[in-house]
């Protein structure tokens, strides 16, 4: 009856344990969801955060900042690429306006018309006057701006040459025109040749004006450039803090994750472990004890074989050390030795003080040396014989 109770009682508690671990496992499953539901949420989160701040993040701080630099290096080759087209282009309209002062002088030569020569060098040297000083007022526009007074002053004095050139071309308008002469088949020639010369020189000016219109197009690209890197490195900071209070989310929900799949694994052989081992009881029949005394050191042993080592050392080495000694110390080692007979000895001239002082002298080396080495062997063995704090 009592066996039946018992058995009951243990098919109970482990029915109750089962339902436990099976409580314990549903209750980690739907943990472990809400924390696979939430890491994936986390991760959309940062991709998306990613996606919509390219350029912004902390990865791209050095691309940016070299960029930067890259760019403003580009502006600077575009501003030096524009001073060297205008300088170039001002020179060739220098060339330009010799050549056709030239062709004026070859045309009014050859028409015979000295008066309109006259004038028509006046109206040229007003021409590189106001020409002269248009390169003076770009010169003045490149370091000032527009309602600078240089900048005002050179503008009016341009005005003003310009009103009185063409009122000099009025002047000259106005006069009755002279019969023109027929000119050479040479002289046609020659001003045909000096057109072709000019509508060169012309080609040569608009193409430097279609370069510089194409560089400065390129360099208001660049400019829109540099302001976009601006705005990113500006804002980068922001994007940076949010971005590293993301990333803290990630790593938190990945941490918590994999250790709710660590417990479920768990969980999971906890409950194996209790379904395949059910009905059966386990129970302590002994209680398990400390020994009482060390197993390991020996200490009485290591001090005996110690000792004993160093007693056989010693006799080994005093041996050796008296083996090795073939001097003769009296005259039966010389008649062992030699097998011939002594006729004489010196004899040791030593008093009897002397011989006393030094049989004291031994007897008191040999004692130290035994008290030394009887002191140091019972320290030894009362530090290995006192046992340790654990």
């Amino acid at each position: 009856m009592v066996e039946e109770l018992v058995g009951e009682f243990t098919s109970e508690d482990v029915t109750i344990q089962g339902n436990a671990a099976k409580m314990t496992q549903g209750f980690l499953t739907d943990q472990l969801k809400e924390a696979k539901d939430r890491l994936d949420k986390i991760q959309t989160n940062v991709a998306r955060f990613r996606e919509e701040n390219s350029g912004r993040l902390p990865d791209n701080a050095i691309y940016n900042a070299n960029q930067f630099s890259s760019l403003e290096n580009q502006v600077s080759a575009a501003d030096e690429r524009i001073s060297n087209l205008q300088m170039e282009r001002r020179n060739t309209q220098n060339t330009l306006q010799s050549n056709e002062d030239l062709l004026s002088y070859m045309t009014s030569t050859a028409q015979g018309a000295p008066g309109e020569d006259r004038a028509s060098q006046d109206l040229a040297n007003r021409d590189r006057q106001i020409q002269s000083e248009d390169a003076t007022l770009a010169g003045l526009r490149q370091t000032y701006r527009d309602d600078f007074p240089a900048v005002k002053a050179q503008q009016a004095k341009i005005n003003n040459l310009k009103q009185q050139r063409d009122q000099e071309a009025a002047k000259e308008t106005a006069k009755p025109a002279e019969p023109a002469k027929s000119l050479s088949p040479v002289t046609t020639a020659n001003i045909q040749q000096q057109k072709d010369r000019i509508q060169g020189i012309q080609t040569q000016i608009d193409n430097l004006d279609l370069e510089v219109k194409r560089t400065t197009e390129g360099k208001a690209g660049l400019a829109k450039q540099i302001d976009a890197v601006r705005g990113k490195i500006e804002s980068s900071p922001a994007v940076e803090q949010r971005y590293s209070e993301l990333t803290q989310d990630l790593a938190f929900a990945k941490t918590s994750y994999d250790d709710l799949v660590k417990k479920e694994k768990e969980s999971e052989t906890t409950q194996d472990i209790q379904e395949r081992h059910l009905g059966e009881q386990l129970e302590l029949l002994d209680q398990a004890s400390l020994p009482s005394t060390p197993v390991d050191p020996n200490r009485w042993g290591i001090s005996a074989i110690g000792a004993g080592v160093g007693l056989m050392i010693g006799l080994a080495l005093a041996g050796a050390k008296e083996a090795k000694d073939a001097s003769l110390k009296n005259l039966k080692d010389v008649r062992a030795y030699t097998n011939l007979p002594v006729l004489t000895s010196i004899p040791l001239l030593e008093n009897a003080l002397l011989v006393r002082r030094k049989r004291r002298l031994f007897w008191l080396a040999w004692t130290t040396a035994g008290i030394v080495g009887s002191a140091a062997m019972f320290i030894s063995m009362m530090y290995y014989m006192t046992p340790k704090p654990q």
